[in-house]
């Protein structure tokens, strides 16, 4: 007990540092499964690498998917915790993909980006928490973030 209260005054910054590094973490996680400047892919398989990623199916990911789980309950209650589970910058990631991928006729120039992006990222959050539930729904998770990826990229526009 001596040694935590030499680093940090209170719970609530010790729990903010184990949450920063639990952040830190699934990002990496996160650019692993896309790597910046790796070789190419689809922008829908980049998309979808990102994803499956985030439920967090493998040991690793369903080792942290729990910490995440109960960091998500108290960043709930406490705005200096919310910013490492908005996902933002995930979000931004999505949307550029699928502007981009809307500019190479991959897709349809007919959404929001940033919504499609947003609804793609709550499901693969929502997927996590039924797959920590349920560890034999791994299979059924990408089924579903496969059928929502074909929902999006399944009309070529005529231009």
């Amino acid at each position: 007990m001596g040694q935590v209260q030499h680093y940090f005054t209170d719970k609530d910054q010790m729990l903010l540092f184990a949450f920063e590094q639990l952040s830190e973490r699934f990002t990496q996680r996160i650019t692993d499964a896309a790597p910046p400047g790796g070789p190419p892919t689809s922008y829908r398989d980049r998309l979808r690498d990102v994803l499956v990623a985030m439920v967090s199916i493998d040991p690793l990911g369903r080792t942290e998917a729990p910490l995440w789980v109960a960091f998500l309950a108290r960043a709930a209650a406490n705005p200096d915790l919310a910013q490492f589970v908005r996902h933002d910058d995930l979000v931004a990631f999505g949307a550029d993909h699928l502007r981009a991928a809307q500019d190479a006729g991959e897709t349809s120039l007919s959404f929001d980006a940033e919504m499609e992006a947003m609804a793609l990222f709550a499901t693969a959050d929502g997927l996590m928490l039924r797959c920590l539930l349920d560890p034999t729904c791994a299979e059924t998770a990408i089924m579903a973030i496969d059928q929502q990826l074909d929902h999006i990229f399944e009309t070529t526009p005529s231009r």
